[in-house]
Parts: structure tokens; C-alpha cells; sequence
């Protein structure tokens, strides 16, 4: 139990899994029960990502973002990405697909990944999608997520919108603006991996 992220040099030595429990409240006994017996499905996912080392991270009175804070700059590979999140069952992403290939003002892109649950009981996960802009709009950011269930052997389609208004970023006027260009989007279970497609914005 914590409430930021935690060095952990000892894991995979010592332990094969973490259970994460925050600040769990006044049932969190009976809800880390639950999930610890396997009543229930733990399904959350890191709101940050976890680091392998300290020494990862830039002096703790420098909130300058860019110069290694938050899973957007952070350079060193991370211990547990932005997003991450396991539990009793596994998922595979099959296939991205976008409906359109350029994104106009006033539109919205339709991005749909097929999720397959190839455990053996039903289980949930969270499909995110990540986009990054032309060179200078800086790194990819979230920019849309959906929860699925998905039973044991079987498989969904999850559809995730982002709408061109989504795509803007504050400048240097603090006016935000959406940069025309080629984009990314890249789908998947976390913030470091995932299926890539590409379109355009105008």
C-alpha cells in the first residue's frame, strides 16, 4: 500500500506478482481478499508509471516535465509502464484498424482492436490508445481508453474515438491548437506496447 510509485530491485527474486492496493479504504481488507482468492479480478491500472531505480529520476525539486518526468519524457525503460496492469487471465491483441485515413476539423477517428482472451477464465482489460503528432508536438500521449470484458476463449471488438479537438496541444501563446501532420496511434494493453496504424490530420 502506497501512494506513488515504489522501488522493487527485489522482484522476480523474491516474488512473481504485486498487488498494488493505493489507499484502499475502510473495506480494503475484504476487497484485497477477494481478489487475492481469485473471487474477483483486479482491474486496475498504474495512473503512473513505476521506474526500475530512483536514480531514474531528476532531482525530487525539479518538476520540469520534460526532463524526465511523467511516462511522456521519461527515458529510462520503466520498471511497471504508465497504464500497466495484470490479472488472472492474458490477453492478445490482434488486429488495429482505422475507419478513416485523414482526420479533418470537426471529425472524429474510430480506431477498432480486436482483443482475444486466451486464458482460461473471463477477465477484463483495458485497450489504450496512445498518438503522437508531427516531429515537435512532443511524445505520444493517452488520448482514449475503454474497459472490456472478455470471456474465457473468445474475443472483442473494442472501438476507441478520438475526436481532432482531442489532438491539441498548448503553445508557446498558451493558446491550444491542433498541428496538421502525420500521426501515430498506437493501441494496446499499456503505454509501452501495442498494434501502430498511422493517419493524417488536416
Amino acid at each position: 500500500m502506497a501512494g506513488s510509485a515504489v522501488a522493487m530491485p527485489w522482484l522476480g527474486e523474491r516474488s512473481p506478482a504485486v498487488l498494488q492496493a493505493w489507499f484502499p479504504g475502510e473495506e480494503g481488507g475484504n476487497a484485497l481478499a477477494h481478489v487475492l482468492f481469485g473471487d474477483e479480478e483486479p482491474g486496475g491500472r498504474l495512473p503512473l508509471a513505476f521506474p526500475r531505480s530512483a536514480a531514474d529520476l531528476p532531482p525530487l525539486d525539479d518538476y520540469e516535465v520534460e526532463r524526465g518526468r511523467t511516462y511522456r519524457y521519461a527515458a529510462a525503460r520503466p520498471l511497471f509502464p504508465f497504464g500497466f496492469g495484470l490479472g488472472y487471465t492474458a490477453f492478445r491483441y490482434e488486429r488495429l484498424q482505422l475507419d478513416r485515413e485523414r482526420l479533418a476539423p470537426g471529425g472524429t477517428l474510430r480506431a477498432l482492436v480486436r482483443v482475444a482472451n486466451t486464458g482460461s477464465r473471463a477477465g477484463e482489460t483495458v485497450v489504450q490508445a496512445y498518438v503522437a503528432g508531427p516531429p515537435g508536438t512532443g511524445p505520444a500521449r493517452l488520448r482514449a481508453f475503454r474497459r472490456a470484458r472478455v470471456d474465457a476463449g473468445a474475443a472483442a471488438e473494442v472501438a476507441l474515438e478520438i475526436r481532432h479537438a482531442d489532438l491539441a496541444e498548448g503553445g508557446p501563446d498558451l493558446r491550444e491548437r491542433v498541428t496538421p501532420g502525420p500521426y501515430a496511434l498506437r493501441a494496446g494493453p499499456d503505454s509501452s506496447t501495442g498494434l501502430l496504424a498511422s493517419f493524417q490530420v488536416d
